[in-house]
């Protein structure tokens, strides 16, 4: 890291105020959620197309089409990974295309098994003020902490919603 950066990285840190967040996030509010089964099928990312291309051993390959089930027999509930790159220690409640698109690559075909849950929540994000957060020692551990706790108890809560 050049010294203007680390002197930037610093001032920045220095200047920051300790995470607060005036409201919680209300899981009864479908915004809050990338996937469930309320949600029309135009904001419910699990339900873009899940068309993957299969490769045969030969070299061949088809189409397989995604579909999703009817009448599942279970549930699913999935908490996307750390994928935003917002500048805060965490996230915002407006997921980008890193939220949404890790969710619908990694959780979507779930949908052929069963009824697609993902909430949005205030995750620990890959980057804090424009420096790697997630272990470069520029952020402190009680920054650290908290946005660990916010992320967690976000995750929480949601659950709780859930069942």
């Amino acid at each position: 890291m050049s010294p203007f950066r680390a002197a930037l990285a610093v001032l920045l840190l220095s200047s920051a105020t300790s995470l607060t967040w005036a409201d919680e996030p209300d899981y009864t509010d479908r915004d809050h959620w990338l996937c469930h089964p309320e949600k029309s099928d135009n904001d419910n990312v699990c339900l873009r197309d899940q068309a993957v291309i299969s490769v045969a051993a030969n070299g061949s390959s088809s189409v397989t089409p995604g579909y999703v089930e009817a009448i599942p027999a279970v549930d699913c509930f999935y908490v996307y990974p750390t994928a935003s790159m917002d500048v805060t220690a965490n996230s915002n409640m407006r997921p980008d295309a890193q939220e949404k698109d890790t969710t619908a690559i990694q959780f979507g075909r779930y949908g052929e098994v069963c009824r697609t849950f993902a909430p949005v929540y205030r995750q620990r994000t890959l980057t804090y003020l424009g420096i790697g957060a997630l272990g470069d020692g520029l952020v402190s551990e009680e920054t650290m902490a908290t946005a660990n706790e916010t992320a967690y108890q976000d995750g929480r809560q949601a659950f709780s919603n859930y069942i």
